[in-house]
């Protein structure tokens, strides 16, 4: 009775907690603008057996749901550049096409045989590539919240929420035309061309692992254009979801996507995205970015142990 058949997959799971899994998904997005991919593909690969091409896909049709959802609640409360948004979801969405041709190649390799245990070749290049990125994330995250702390203790402010900061001075050194304009920098301006290209790469990696690029934008806006934490939370879920659009269609031709699995988790996803909003508005910032670094290690424990033990 609390068994439900996911027939893309070919497997049954437990329904509550596939529920359960849909509200943790819907408030990391809400929250953490990471499109939740980080979470919900080791989760299904790792603990839940699945094939690593189902749980890219499946996680990949379900970000279209949640960030959009919570894109409109942030939208309402001013959380989301637009024009930089925009920019983003074009250059993620020929990434995810990018990554899931690599994928779908990788997916017909030879299997590679690890500690006595064979693995699909898709699956050990797609968790290596997954950790190491995560990996690298997460630390420098961390490193940055620590020194936050240091100065908060010390009677000093968040440097990262103050309006007034301009971003990173290399970006100067980067203005081929065409430019646009930074919202929360007044008469700042960026070249076209590198954020199309910083969500590109974040599209290959969607594409390629199904964890919606979020990752990867969220630190890029956060330390780079040096967006306040929720306006960059905000404008990542726009670039996901113009991404997770294109690739969820090319996932849907390949045949790799549960829609019952994806249906169930989003249904969770309606309860827990309103309650990420909330606590995206009362956590403090820096605690937001210390919890993104945490899902960050926590994908990559996930992923190594499916292919190491």
């Amino acid at each position: 009775m609390l068994e439900l058949n996911l027939p893309v997959a070919d497997m049954t799971v437990f329904w509550p907690l596939m529920v359960a899994l849909g509200v943790v998904l819907g408030l990391v997005s809400a929250s953490l603008g990471i499109g939740a991919g980080v979470v919900a593909v080791p989760v299904l690969f790792a603990v839940c057996g699945m094939r690593f091409e189902i749980a890219v896909g499946s996680s990949l049709a379900l970000l279209v749901g949640n960030c959009a959802m919570a894109l409109f609640i942030h939208g309402r409360k001013g959380n989301v550049d637009y024009p930089i948004g925009a920019l983003l979801g074009t250059g993620v969405a020929g990434g995810a096409l990018l990554g899931g041709l690599a994928l779908n190649r990788l997916s017909a390799g030879a299997p590679v045989e690890l500690l006595g245990h064979v693995h699909p070749l898709s699956e050990v290049v797609g968790a290596v590539l997954f950790s190491v990125l995560l990996l690298y994330l997460g630390v420098m995250t961390l490193q940055k919240v620590r020194v936050t702390v240091r100065v908060l203790r010390a009677g000093g402010a968040d440097e990262q929420e103050d309006e007034a900061r301009k971003p990173s001075e290399w970006l100067d050194r980067l203005q081929t035309r065409p430019h646009v304009k930074l919202r929360h920098a007044e008469g700042q301006l960026v070249s076209v061309w590198l954020v199309l290209a910083i969500g590109l790469a974040a599209g290959c990696f969607a594409g390629m692992l199904g964890v919606g690029g979020g990752f990867l934008m969220v630190p890029v806006l956060l330390y780079w254009f040096r967006m306040r934490t929720l306006l960059a939370v905000g404008t990542s879920l726009l670039g996901i979801l113009v991404g997770a659009v294109i690739g969820t269609a090319q996932k849907w031709l390949y045949g790799v996507i549960d829609w019952t699995l994806v249906g169930v988790l989003l249904g969770g996803g309606v309860l827990g995205i309103p309650l990420g909003t909330w606590l995206a508005n009362r956590v403090p910032p820096h605690e937001l970015r210390r919890g993104y670094a945490l899902f960050c290690f926590f994908g990559v424990v996930l992923s190594l142990s499916k292919i190491l033990t």
